[in-house]
């Protein structure tokens, strides 16, 4: 007959053993049943053509063991369930074309353990999502085209301890963040494009420990920022084009230790600044063009120690500035055309030990004054033109030359003679006194 082939029934007692059902053609090929007690053991359900082909279901106990699901066509190809207790263990699902290709969910007692799912073409590729108790361990998600890539998110507790995640295009590239207790322990972002390129960040505890972001095109290129408690360590910040273009700024405890500031252009080149305790130890900055080139300022205590200044062009080329104490211990200027070109002035204690002055041109060529004590010991001052040449005072005693042929002879005895100088002093006593008076009248 068209109808049932073959079927064959086992009973032993009230409960079914055994159950073969076969049907030729269209419909149902074959099915074998067996319970065991009141719980089914074993199902295999079979269809030819576009319907189920192969089935097979385990129950030990109350829940579920293993099914299988095979369809052929544009239907589900292979699912494996299994269930041990109340929680699900293990599901595999494949669907061929457009749909799910692959799927495993884990469960162990409430929480999912792992999961793998994968879609082709435009959808998910593959996730892998672990939670251990309440928390997630371990997440990989990949989508392929303008979606997320890869994703690692791990959880231990509840702090975030590691995430990657990669967006191709214009999102997001590569992130790593991981926390270890509440603060952030490491991030690293990247961004192509105009976005940010680099990020590590590093939180020990309340404060940031390190920051490297990298901008491309106008923005910022590179930082590095350590704060190691309530102050800041470490500080690199570069900017290309007109911005700045790096800078290094230490804090130990409340007083900066160094900085280094660097602009392109017409700006400030470089700066070292050191700060230990209350007063700045040293400086140095350069400007190009037209600005200052360069500058050590140098304070130990609350009195200055060194200072040198460069100015290109008219301004002031270099000056060195002593303080030791509260007196000035030692400067030199020098002014480039129709400045000042050397001055040295030295002063111990309150009184000026030694200056040196030169100018070009119609003014003051040479100048050394030296006190030692309240009152002058040594002068030499020259003008050039018609002016007076050369001048010698001695505390107590001056010595004048009243006539060119004279200044020539009082240049050389001065020059040649200096070791002597005190004899001829003695000697010339009375001429000392007459071309004192002379000079007073000029």
């Amino acid at each position: 007959m068209s109808g049932l082939v073959h079927v064959t029934l086992n009973w032993e007692g009230s409960e079914l053993v055994h159950v073969t059902l076969n049907w030729e053609g269209s419909g149902l090929v074959h099915v074998t049943m067996n319970w065991e007690g009141s719980e089914r053991v074993h199902v295999t359900l079979n269809w030819e053509g576009s319907g189920l082909v192969h089935v097979t279901m385990n129950w030990e106990g109350s829940g579920l063991v293993h099914v299988t699901l095979n369809w052929e066509g544009s239907e589900l190809v292979h699912v494996t369930m299994n269930w041990e207790g109340s929680g699900r263990v293990h599901v595999t699902m494949n669907w061929e074309g457009s749909g799910l290709v692959h799927v495993i969910m884990s469960w162990e007692g409430s929480g999912l353990v792992h999961v793998t799912m994968n879609w082709e073409g435009s959808g998910l590729v593959h996730v892998i999502m672990n939670w251990e108790g309440s928390g997630l361990v371990h997440v990989i998600m990949n989508w392929e085209g303008s979606g997320l890539v890869h994703v690692i998110m791990n959880w231990e507790g509840s702090g975030l301890v590691h995430v990657i995640m990669n967006w191709e295009g214009y999102g997001l590239v590569h992130v790593i963040m991981n926390w270890e207790g509440s603060g952030l322990v490491h991030v690293i972002m990247n961004w192509e494009g105009s976005g940010l390129v680099h990020v590590i960040m590093n939180w020990e505890g309340s404060g940031l420990v390190h920051v490297i972001m990298n901008l491309e095109g106008s923005g910022l290129v590179h930082v590095i920022m350590n704060w190691e408690g309530s102050g800041l360590v470490h500080v690199i910040i570069n900017w290309e084009g007109s911005g700045l273009v790096h800078v290094i700024m230490n804090w130990e405890g409340s007083g900066l230790v160094h900085v280094i500031i660097n602009w392109e252009g017409s700006g400030l080149v470089h700066v070292i600044l050191n700060w230990e305790g209350s007063g700045l130890v040293h400086v140095i900055m350069n400007w190009e063009g037209s600005g200052l080139v360069h500058v050590i300022i140098n304070w130990e205590g609350s009195g200055l120690v060194h200072v040198i200044m460069n100015w290109e062009g008219s301004g002031l080329v270099h000056v060195t500035m002593n303080w030791e104490g509260s007196g000035l211990v030692h400067v030199t200027m020098n002014w480039e055309g129709s400045g000042l070109v050397h001055v040295i002035m030295n002063w111990e204690g309150s009184g000026l030990v030694h200056v040196s002055m030169n100018w070009e041109g119609s003014g003051l060529v040479h100048v050394t004054m030296n006190w030692e004590g309240s009152g002058l010991v040594h002068v030499i001052m020259n003008w050039e033109g018609s002016g007076l040449v050369h001048v010698i005072m001695v505390l107590g005693r001056v010595l004048f030359c009243p006539h060119y042929l004279l200044l020539s002879l009082c240049l050389s005895l001065s020059f040649d003679l200096l070791l002597s100088f005190s004899v001829c002093l003695s000697v010339s006593f009375t001429i000392l006194r007459i071309e004192c008076h002379f000079g007073h009248s000029l």
